[in-house]
């Protein structure tokens, strides 16, 4: 198994999209995302990416050259507990 990590590769992007809905499309539990808002979510310009110190990797889990997993990791700033610490 191979660990991809990438941000605004859109070829890969479309990896990661695929896998998530052709995983859990059959689970009869699960409700897919809408994937324009998912790919909106996911473009350089929404607004998250672009506040200071914000950053984000995203992660694509291969066996041989299919996608099995993915995975995504966001930092935010701007969020904060409840005593105000990062």
């Amino acid at each position: 198994m191979d660990i991809v990590s990438f941000d605004f590769d859109m070829r890969l992007m479309e990896e990661f999209l695929a896998c998530g809905h052709e995983r859990n499309a059959a689970d009869p539990c699960f409700i897919l995302p809408l994937r324009p808002l998912l790919e909106q979510q996911l473009h350089p310009d929404y607004p998250c990416y672009n506040g200071p110190g914000n950053t984000h990797r995203h992660f694509l889990l291969r066996n041989g050259k299919e996608a099995v997993g993915r995975v995504t990791a966001f930092v935010n700033r701007e969020l904060h507990n409840a005593d105000g610490e990062p």
